[in-house]
C-alpha cells in the first residue's frame, strides 16, 4: 500500500513511518522540517501542506491512504500560522484526498478536543461535544480541524475516514504536552488538588495509528491507555518533586472583594517534642543558666506548654478591591440657564428658527433662511446680538465717545514714540 504521512518529521510521525516501512508499505512524507536519518527508500518532501508542492505529491505519488498528523498542538505557540495550518491545512488534505482518488484517511487528533471544565464527566465518549472553548480559546483551531476531518465521513462517503483522539503520551522521546510538564526535576501543582491524568505510551500510540490504517477503520475513536492515575502518583513514579502552589481564594463582602494567597503553610506536630521535654530535668537545667540568658530561660520554660500542633504561615498576601454605586444619570437635563438666555445661539421668535445655532459657534447664513411670519429680521438680530454682548450701539453717543477714546489713545501713543 502506498501511504502518505503528513507531519512525518515529528516524534510520533517518525515512529508511525518506521512501522509502516517494516510492514512493507511504500511511504512518503510531507513536512516543513527535514528528517536527516530517514529509513532507506522513504522520501520526505519539505513543503507546507497548504502549498502547491504538497498537491503535486498527491498527483505524482497517487497514495492509497493518507495519515494526517501535520497539526500544531502546543498551546504556547502563538504563531499566526497556527490557525491556518490546523484548519486550512486539514481542509487542503481532505480536498486532495477526494480529488486524487485516495481511499482512506486517518486524522490524528487529541483528546483536548473535549476541553477541561469543572462539570465535565470523568470519561468522555466520542459523541460528546467540545465544552472547554470558553475556558481555553487556544483550542479553537484544533477543535475546528477535528470537526472538519469528521465531516468527511458524510461529505466524502467514498473516503474511509477515521478520526483518532489520542490522550497524552509519555515515552523515551520526552515529547508532548504532558511530557513537557514533567520534564524538570520539580513539578508545580495546585495545593490541595490532585487531578487524574490519562496517558498512553508513545509506542502504543504509534501502534494504534498503524492499526487504524491496516484495519481500515471508519468513524471517530478515543484512543486511551490504562486507567487514569492521580498526578501525585505520576510525579512519584517519574522520580520528580511536587511543588505545591497556592491557589488564590476570593471572598466577596458587599462592595468589597478580597483575594488571599498564602505562599507556604508549615504544620509542626509538637506532641513528641513536648513528651521528651517532660522526661528531662528541665527545671534543674534552667536554674543553671546565667541571668543574662533570661530570654532563653523563658523560651525553654514555655516549650513544655506548646500546643500539640503549630501552624506557620510563611508569606501571606491580601489584596482588596472596593467598588462604588454606579452614577445615576437623570432622564431630564436640568436647566443651567435660569435667567432664560438662549445658550444655543439663536435669538429668533417663538415660531421661527434662530440665525445662529449648532455646535461650536457655527452660524447659518441669513440668506439661506427666509424670514417668515413671527421671525425677527436679520438687521434686528444683529442689533439684539450686539446688545446681548454688553457693548453700546455704534451710532449712539456712548458709542461715538468710545471710538473717539480709542482713536485718541492711538494718536497719543504714536506721538509718544516720536518723542522717545
Amino acid at each position: 500500500m502506498k501511504v502518505l504521512v503528513t507531519g512525518i518529521s515529528g516524534k510520533l510521525g517518525r515512529m508511525v513511518a518506521r512501522r509502516l516501512v517494516e510492514q512493507g508499505h511504500v511511504v512518503r512524507g510531507i513536512d516543513r522540517r527535514p528528517w536527516a536519518n530517514a529509513p532507506e527508500g522513504l522520501e520526505v518532501v519539505q513543503t507546507d501542506i497548504r502549498k502547491r508542492p504538497a498537491e503535486d505529491v498527491f498527483r505524482t505519488f497517487q497514495p492509497d491512504a493518507v495519515i494526517h498528523m501535520a497539526t500544531v498542538t502546543h498551546l504556547t505557540n502563538k504563531s499566526p500560522d497556527r490557525f491556518r495550518i490546523n484548519l486550512q491545512g486539514t481542509r487542503a488534505i481532505v480536498e486532495h484526498c477526494s480529488r486524487y482518488g485516495v481511499s482512506q484517511l486517518v486524522f490524528v487528533g487529541r483528546h483536548t478536543y473535549y476541553g477541561a471544565c469543572a462539570d465535565s464527566p470523568l470519561y468522555h465518549t466520542e459523541d460528546e461535544p467540545p465544552l472547554g472553548l470558553h475556558e481555553f480559546p487556544e483550542l479553537a483551531d484544533l477543535v475546528a480541524s477535528d470537526l472538519f476531518a469528521g465531516s468527511a465521513l458524510w461529505r466524502h462517503p467514498h473516503l474511509a475516514t477515521s478520526v483518532l483522539r489520542l490522550v497524552y503520551t509519555l515515552g523515551p522521546t520526552k515529547h508532548g504536552t504532558f511530557a513537557s510538564f514533567l520534564r524538570g526535576p520539580r513539578v508545580p501543582t495546585v495545593m490541595g488538588f490532585d487531578p487524574l491524568y490519562h496517558f498512553l505510551h508513545e509506542y502504543d500510540a504509534a501502534d494504534a495509528v498503524v492499526l487504524a490504517l491496516t484495519s481500515r477503520l471508519r468513524g471517530v475513536y478515543n484512543v486511551a491507555g490504562p486507567q487514569p492515575v492521580p498526578l501525585s502518583v505520576v510525579i512519584r513514579e517519574t522520580h520528580r518533586t511536587s511543588v505545591p502552589v497556592p491557589e488564590p481564594v476570593f471572598e466577596r463582602d458587599g462592595k468589597e472583594v478580597k483575594s488571599v494567597v498564602e505562599a507556604l503553610v508549615v504544620e509542626i506536630d509538637t506532641k513528641v517534642f513536648t513528651d521528651v521535654l517532660r522526661t528531662l530535668p528541665l527545671q534543674d537545667i534552667l536554674n543553671q543558666l546565667p541571668a543574662e540568658a533570661e530570654d532563653l530561660t523563658k523560651a525553654l520554660g514555655a516549650a513544655v506548654n506548646l500546643a500539640p500542633r503549630v501552624v506557620l504561615h510563611l508569606g501571606r498576601a491580601t489584596s482588596k478591591l472596593e467598588t462604588v454605586d454606579p452614577l445615576k444619570i437623570p432622564d431630564v437635563v436640568p436647566d443651567n440657564d435660569p435667567e432664560g438666555e438662549d445658550t444655543s445661539g439663536g435669538t429668533g421668535g417663538g415660531g421661527g428658527t434662530g440665525g445662529a445655532g449648532g455646535l461650536g459657534g457655527t452660524t447659518t447664513p441669513p440668506a439661506a433662511t427666509p424670514v417668515g411670519a413671527g421671525e425677527t429680521p436679520v438687521s434686528d438680530r444683529e442689533d439684539t446680538t450686539l446688545a446681548s454682548s454688553k457693548l453700546p450701539p455704534l451710532f449712539s453717543i456712548p458709542g461715538l465717545l468710545l471710538v473717539a477714546g480709542i482713536g485718541g489713545a492711538v494718536i497719543a501713543g504714536s506721538y509718544a514714540r516720536r518723542l522717545g
